[in-house]
Protein backbone atom coordinates (compact mmCIF):
# COMPACT_ATOMS: atom_id res chain seq x y z
CA UNK A 1 0.00 0.00 0.00
CA UNK A 2 2.77 2.44 0.89
CA UNK A 3 4.72 4.61 -1.51
CA UNK A 4 6.98 7.60 -1.02
CA UNK A 5 3.89 9.80 -1.13
CA UNK A 6 2.05 7.57 1.33
CA UNK A 7 4.67 7.48 4.10
CA UNK A 8 2.01 8.34 6.70
CA UNK A 9 0.26 4.99 6.22
CA UNK A 10 3.08 3.15 8.01
CA UNK A 11 2.48 3.10 11.74
CA UNK A 12 2.01 0.73 14.66
CA UNK A 13 -1.46 0.31 16.16
CA UNK A 14 0.19 -1.05 19.29
CA UNK A 15 2.14 2.17 19.72
CA UNK A 16 -1.00 4.20 19.09
CA UNK A 17 -2.76 2.28 21.86
CA UNK A 18 0.18 2.83 24.20
CA UNK A 19 0.12 6.54 23.35
CA UNK A 20 -3.60 6.84 24.12
CA UNK A 21 -3.10 4.98 27.40
CA UNK A 22 -0.21 7.29 28.30
CA UNK A 23 -2.44 10.35 27.91
CA UNK A 24 -5.19 8.75 29.98
CA UNK A 25 -2.73 7.97 32.78
CA UNK A 26 -1.18 11.44 32.58
CA UNK A 27 -4.62 13.03 32.89
CA UNK A 28 -5.39 10.88 35.92
CA UNK A 29 -2.14 11.99 37.55
CA UNK A 30 -3.10 15.66 37.30
CA UNK A 31 -1.48 18.73 35.81
CA UNK A 32 -4.16 19.30 33.18
CA UNK A 33 -6.28 22.47 33.28
CA UNK A 34 -10.01 21.94 32.95
CA UNK A 35 -11.28 24.39 30.33
CA UNK A 36 -14.90 23.30 29.95
CA UNK A 37 -17.37 21.30 32.00
CA UNK A 38 -21.00 20.83 31.03
CA UNK A 39 -23.27 17.78 31.39
CA UNK A 40 -21.57 14.90 29.60
CA UNK A 41 -18.73 17.04 28.21
CA UNK A 42 -15.39 17.80 29.88
CA UNK A 43 -12.29 19.28 28.23
CA UNK A 44 -8.74 19.73 29.57
CA UNK A 45 -5.58 21.30 28.17
CA UNK A 46 -1.89 21.01 28.88
CA UNK A 47 1.23 22.54 27.33
CA UNK A 48 4.16 20.29 26.41
CA UNK A 49 6.86 22.88 25.51
CA UNK A 50 9.27 20.26 24.16
CA UNK A 51 6.77 18.89 21.63
CA UNK A 52 6.37 19.99 18.01
CA UNK A 53 2.68 20.50 18.79
CA UNK A 54 2.82 21.88 22.36
CA UNK A 55 -0.90 22.40 23.05
CA UNK A 56 -2.78 19.20 23.80
CA UNK A 57 -6.51 19.12 24.48
CA UNK A 58 -8.17 16.04 25.95
CA UNK A 59 -11.90 15.60 26.20
CA UNK A 60 -14.40 13.09 27.50
CA UNK A 61 -17.84 13.06 25.93
CA UNK A 62 -21.00 11.07 26.70
CA UNK A 63 -23.27 10.50 23.71
CA UNK A 64 -26.83 9.10 23.45
CA UNK A 65 -25.95 6.64 20.70
CA UNK A 66 -24.03 3.40 20.47
CA UNK A 67 -20.30 3.22 19.77
CA UNK A 68 -21.08 1.47 16.48
CA UNK A 69 -23.47 4.27 15.48
CA UNK A 70 -20.82 6.91 16.21
CA UNK A 71 -18.28 5.07 14.07
CA UNK A 72 -20.79 4.67 11.26
CA UNK A 73 -21.63 8.38 11.28
CA UNK A 74 -18.00 9.54 11.06
CA UNK A 75 -16.86 6.85 8.62
CA UNK A 76 -15.45 8.46 5.44
CA UNK A 77 -17.63 6.27 3.21
CA UNK A 78 -20.66 8.08 4.66
CA UNK A 79 -19.57 11.61 3.76
CA UNK A 80 -22.66 12.05 1.57
CA UNK A 81 -24.92 11.56 4.61
CA UNK A 82 -22.61 13.56 6.87
CA UNK A 83 -22.95 16.53 4.57
CA UNK A 84 -26.65 16.57 5.48
CA UNK A 85 -26.19 16.79 9.25
CA UNK A 86 -22.70 18.23 9.90
CA UNK A 87 -22.97 22.02 9.83
CA UNK A 88 -19.57 22.59 11.47
CA UNK A 89 -16.92 20.66 9.53
CA UNK A 90 -18.41 21.49 6.15
CA UNK A 91 -16.81 20.71 2.81
CA UNK A 92 -14.86 17.56 3.62
CA UNK A 93 -13.75 15.64 0.54
CA UNK A 94 -12.62 12.07 -0.03
CA UNK A 95 -9.26 12.43 -1.77
CA UNK A 96 -8.10 8.81 -1.86
CA UNK A 97 -9.47 5.40 -0.94
CA UNK A 98 -6.97 2.61 -0.33
CA UNK A 99 -7.90 -0.91 -1.45
CA UNK A 100 -8.90 -3.69 0.93
CA UNK A 101 -10.33 -1.24 3.48
CA UNK A 102 -6.87 0.05 4.39
CA UNK A 103 -7.92 3.64 4.96
CA UNK A 104 -8.76 6.98 3.41
CA UNK A 105 -7.27 10.41 2.81
CA UNK A 106 -9.63 13.27 3.62
CA UNK A 107 -9.41 16.98 2.85
CA UNK A 108 -10.94 18.88 5.78
CA UNK A 109 -11.48 22.66 5.67
CA UNK A 110 -11.75 24.30 9.08
CA UNK A 111 -13.49 27.67 9.46
CA UNK A 112 -12.14 29.82 12.28
CA UNK A 113 -13.23 33.04 13.94
CA UNK A 114 -11.42 36.35 14.27
CA UNK A 115 -8.52 36.96 14.74
CA UNK A 116 -7.60 33.63 13.11
CA UNK A 117 -7.86 32.86 9.40
CA UNK A 118 -9.40 29.69 8.02
CA UNK A 119 -7.34 26.50 8.04
CA UNK A 120 -7.49 23.14 6.30
CA UNK A 121 -6.18 19.66 7.08
CA UNK A 122 -5.21 16.61 5.09
CA UNK A 123 -5.94 13.50 7.16
CA UNK A 124 -5.19 9.83 6.76
CA UNK A 125 -7.89 7.79 8.51
CA UNK A 126 -7.00 4.09 8.86
CA UNK A 127 -9.58 1.42 9.76
CA UNK A 128 -10.98 1.49 13.27
CA UNK A 129 -9.50 -1.14 15.57
CA UNK A 130 -11.24 -2.95 18.43
CA UNK A 131 -8.99 -2.79 21.49
CA UNK A 132 -8.78 -3.68 25.16
CA UNK A 133 -8.97 -0.36 27.03
CA UNK A 134 -8.11 -0.91 30.69
CA UNK A 135 -10.05 -4.17 30.69
CA UNK A 136 -12.96 -2.93 28.57
CA UNK A 137 -13.85 -3.61 24.96
CA UNK A 138 -13.52 -0.34 23.05
CA UNK A 139 -12.73 1.02 19.61
CA UNK A 140 -9.73 3.11 18.58
CA UNK A 141 -10.06 5.64 15.77
CA UNK A 142 -6.95 7.59 14.84
CA UNK A 143 -6.07 10.39 12.43
CA UNK A 144 -2.62 11.00 10.95
CA UNK A 145 -1.35 14.01 9.09
CA UNK A 146 -1.38 13.33 5.34
CA UNK A 147 -0.46 14.81 1.99
CA UNK A 148 -1.79 14.43 -1.53
CA UNK A 149 -0.67 15.99 -4.80
CA UNK A 150 -4.24 17.00 -5.70
CA UNK A 151 -4.47 19.27 -2.65
CA UNK A 152 -1.17 21.16 -2.26
CA UNK A 153 -0.92 23.54 0.72
CA UNK A 154 -2.23 27.02 0.02
CA UNK A 155 -4.12 26.20 -3.17
CA UNK A 156 -7.42 26.47 -1.32
CA UNK A 157 -6.60 29.92 0.07
CA UNK A 158 -6.41 28.51 3.59
CA UNK A 159 -3.48 27.96 5.92
CA UNK A 160 -2.57 24.26 5.90
CA UNK A 161 -2.67 23.07 9.50
CA UNK A 162 -0.83 19.99 10.75
CA UNK A 163 -2.46 17.11 12.56
CA UNK A 164 -0.14 15.91 15.31
CA UNK A 165 -1.89 12.57 15.73
CA UNK A 166 -5.42 12.71 17.08
CA UNK A 167 -7.15 9.69 18.60
CA UNK A 168 -10.66 8.76 19.67
CA UNK A 169 -11.33 5.90 22.09
CA UNK A 170 -15.01 5.01 21.84
CA UNK A 171 -16.36 2.99 24.77
CA UNK A 172 -19.79 1.30 24.71
CA UNK A 173 -21.80 2.19 27.79
CA UNK A 174 -21.65 -0.68 30.28
CA UNK A 175 -25.36 -0.55 31.10
CA UNK A 176 -26.79 0.59 27.76
CA UNK A 177 -24.33 -0.35 24.99
CA UNK A 178 -26.98 -0.11 22.27
CA UNK A 179 -27.95 3.46 23.10
CA UNK A 180 -24.96 5.19 24.70
CA UNK A 181 -21.19 5.51 24.49
CA UNK A 182 -18.30 7.59 25.85
CA UNK A 183 -15.52 9.15 23.82
CA UNK A 184 -12.05 9.91 25.19
CA UNK A 185 -10.09 11.92 22.67
CA UNK A 186 -6.95 13.96 22.02
CA UNK A 187 -6.93 17.09 19.85
CA UNK A 188 -3.32 17.67 18.90
CA UNK A 189 -3.03 20.14 16.03
CA UNK A 190 -0.51 22.72 14.88
CA UNK A 191 -2.50 25.53 13.25
CA UNK A 192 0.55 27.13 11.58
CA UNK A 193 0.40 30.51 9.85
CA UNK A 194 -0.04 33.71 11.80
CA UNK A 195 -1.15 33.33 15.40
CA UNK A 196 -1.45 36.08 18.02
CA UNK A 197 1.41 36.32 20.48
CA UNK A 198 -0.85 36.63 23.50
CA UNK A 199 -3.48 34.29 24.87
CA UNK A 200 -3.01 31.79 22.03
CA UNK A 201 -3.64 28.77 24.27
CA UNK A 202 -6.88 30.33 25.43
CA UNK A 203 -8.00 31.23 21.90
CA UNK A 204 -7.23 27.81 20.43
CA UNK A 205 -8.77 25.99 23.39
CA UNK A 206 -11.94 28.03 23.08
CA UNK A 207 -12.09 27.36 19.34
CA UNK A 208 -11.70 23.58 19.80
CA UNK A 209 -14.35 23.39 22.54
CA UNK A 210 -16.81 25.55 20.62
CA UNK A 211 -16.36 23.71 17.31
CA UNK A 212 -16.57 20.23 18.77
CA UNK A 213 -19.54 20.99 20.99
CA UNK A 214 -21.43 22.34 17.98
CA UNK A 215 -20.39 19.28 16.00
CA UNK A 216 -21.71 16.98 18.75
CA UNK A 217 -25.04 18.80 18.76
CA UNK A 218 -25.25 18.32 14.98
CA UNK A 219 -24.34 14.67 15.36
CA UNK A 220 -27.12 14.01 17.89
CA UNK A 221 -29.63 15.70 15.57
CA UNK A 222 -28.28 13.74 12.60
CA UNK A 223 -28.49 10.47 14.48
CA UNK A 224 -32.11 11.09 15.33
CA UNK A 225 -32.93 11.99 11.73
CA UNK A 226 -30.86 9.58 9.65
CA UNK A 227 -29.69 6.65 11.78
CA UNK A 228 -31.92 5.94 14.76
CA UNK A 229 -34.27 3.05 14.27
CA UNK A 230 -37.80 4.36 14.57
Amino acid sequence: MSSTEDFFTSFSFEKEIERAEWFKNDLDQGGWKQIHNSPGRVYWRKIFPENEVPLKILFKIDLPLSAESYLEMVHPRNLNIRQKWDRVFVGQEMVKTYPDDQGYILYCPLPTSWPLTDRSFMLFVPPTKEIDWFGKRCFLLIQKNAWHSSKPPGEDGRVRATNGGNFFVISPDENNPNTACTIFSLSNNNYNGWLPNKHIEFLLSRAVVSSFNRFLNCMIEGYEKYYKQK
